[in-house]
């Protein structure tokens, strides 16, 4: 299969550990994985998405908004299969083009994945464009269409 992932890939956080477990597991077992990560602001020396495309505006530094284009057009020319979105709602301050990114994939064959990491979750977000959600934590109720 072949999965694209958009996470923070250069943060030290849960959100990344966890992650970066996750693409190496799924590479392990044949799978390609293509990374759509944050723009580089505070990384570790070889700390590399395959395709940095939003800021997370965690410093002044990194206030770039959600490339939905850049995505997008990646997605298709890798022939992405399954688009895996790990969502905090603060690594995604650009809640319109989220839900830009959003309208374009679920208008084309691409499955939207998303793993929730907390329980903020943006009502500003159109989640009835994915596929599947995961819940990651104890704090969620496992409740809705789709959800696991």
């Amino acid at each position: 299969m072949n999965i694209g992932m958009m996470t923070t890939w250069c943060h030290h956080c849960g959100v990344f550990g966890y992650t970066e477990q996750l693409v190496d597991a799924l590479k392990d077992s044949g799978h390609l994985v293509t990374t759509f990560g944050n723009y580089p602001y505070g990384r570790r020396t070889g700390d590399v998405a395959d395709l940095e495309c939003f800021g997370t505006g965690f410093h002044e530094q990194d206030d770039r908004g959600l490339n939905s284009f850049k995505i997008f057009d990646a997605v298709m020319g890798s022939k992405i299969n399954v688009f895996h979105i790990q969502y905090q709602d603060y690594l995604y301050p650009d809640k319109e083009n989220f839900n830009n990114l959003l309208n374009r994939l679920n208008g084309s064959n691409v499955h939207i994945v998303v793993t929730q990491h907390d329980s903020c979750i943006s009502p500003n977000i159109d989640w009835g464009k994915f596929n599947i959600i995961i819940r990651h934590g104890p704090e969620f109720k496992k409740e809705g269409k789709n959800v696991i």
